[in-house]
């Protein structure tokens, strides 16, 4: 009876494990709601799919570069609210980095808007003195799986 009970408990979880995958969320919408659901959400970008706003200059394109992060503390703005014509969830991320020889903050905020478009901000600040060192804008869209777009979001099942 106990290795009936233990096979099928070890059944079970090899299918939970086996079955468990990642999936993507190719919407505002759905991202919105499976915040408010509790799911946990981590962002990957790709800044290469982005377009680069960098001392007053627009690019096409952003460096070879990868960037991700879970989402953890967020809010979400209605349209309006802020004078904002579309609502958006906005949260942010810093880390204390080794750039070359120095050791800077490496402050990261999204703002994902409910026409699916995105703005991430990109801000290396001296530790000393909170000096901006580097400030960047990239602008993308949430990847659909049929779009070339450099914001990936991700929940896992």
């Amino acid at each position: 009876m106990k290795r009936t009970i233990l096979f099928s408990i070890l059944v079970i979880f090899c299918q939970y494990t086996l079955y468990s995958e990642t999936v993507n969320i190719c919407s505002f919408n759905d991202f919105l709601n499976s915040l408010l659901n509790g799911e946990q959400i981590r962002v990957v970008v790709d800044y290469s799919r982005c377009l680069l706003e960098s001392d007053g200059e627009i690019s096409d394109q952003g460096p070879q570069a990868w960037g991700g992060m879970n989402v953890e503390v967020f809010e979400y703005f209605a349209p309006g609210l802020l004078g904002n014509e579309f609502g958006f969830v906005a949260f942010s991320h810093n880390s204390f980095i080794q750039l070359g020889q120095d050791f800077i903050y490496d402050y990261v905020k999204f703002r994902i808007f409910s026409n699916d478009s995105c703005e991430i901000s990109v801000i290396y600040l001296n530790p000393g003195n909170l000096e901006i060192l580097m400030e960047e804008k990239f602008i993308t869209e949430i990847n659909d799986s049929f779009n070339d777009c450099g914001l990936f979001l991700y929940i896992d099942d």
